[in-house]
């Protein structure tokens, strides 16, 4: 199954912040691209869910 989605990046006051071209270069990722998204949740003592994005390369490998 596949889902399409936009994704998004907000700051620490909740505002929106545009992903551009820069910050998907530093990803490796251009649009088009196939990726894997895992959110990574951490122990108490850190809360903060981390974000892991895995690109899919045209051996199927992430």
């Amino acid at each position: 199954m596949t889902y399409t989605s936009t994704i998004a990046k907000y700051d620490d006051d909740n505002d929106f912040i545009a992903i551009d071209d820069a910050l998907l270069a530093e990803l490796d990722l251009k649009a088009g691209d196939e990726v894997t998204v895992t959110l990574k949740t951490s122990s108490e003592s850190e809360p903060e869910p981390e974000l892991i994005v895995s690109k899919i390369t045209d051996d199927g490998c992430r």
